[in-house]
């Protein structure tokens, strides 16, 4: 494959430690910009005016939280991109306006009511990316860590 720019949207929790890891080797077997993608949905209170200072700081919070999130793989050049709003749309977006060409997202593999509730992030990216998407299950954070899978790009 000839990936340039891999995407990897994050939850800032450890449910997401697989998908960095995939998305770290991918991105070191072909050589790709590794970009770490954080969504922060403004939850804004019901007195908005004297909240904004805390909504900001929540944010910064997040910004530090999104920095330590580092490629499990020697040797990927990486940056890391904060963007306010709703997530599906948001990676679309920016997969759009950046020429990524493809995206790595875990997914929480909800089924049912909850899923009909929540809905689906990663449904929604796969339904409207510009570009491959690979979904990675999401592990527990009690999870043992998986082997590292051989990848061969060619």
């Amino acid at each position: 494959m000839n990936w340039k720019r891999i995407l990897c949207p994050v939850d800032l929790t450890q449910t997401c430690s697989e998908c960095v890891r995939v998305a770290s080797a991918l991105a070191r077997e072909c050589g790709a910009e590794l970009v770490f993608f954080y969504v922060a949905v403004p939850e804004l209170p019901a007195s908005s005016g004297a909240a904004i200072p805390e909504v900001n700081q929540a944010i910064e919070r997040e910004r530090q939280a999104l920095k330590q999130i580092t490629p499990t793989s020697s040797g990927v050049l990486h940056r890391h991109e904060l963007v306010r709003g709703q997530p599906a749309p948001s990676i679309v977006h920016y997969a759009l306006q950046n020429q990524v060409d493809l995206i790595v997202m875990p997914t929480h593999g909800r089924t049912g009511f909850s899923r009909l509730l929540l809905g689906s992030v990663a449904e929604e990216v796969l339904r409207h990316a510009p570009c491959p998407v690979l979904a990675i299950r999401a592990t527990a954070p009690q999870a043992e860590p998986v082997a590292t899978p051989q990848l061969a790009v060619t």
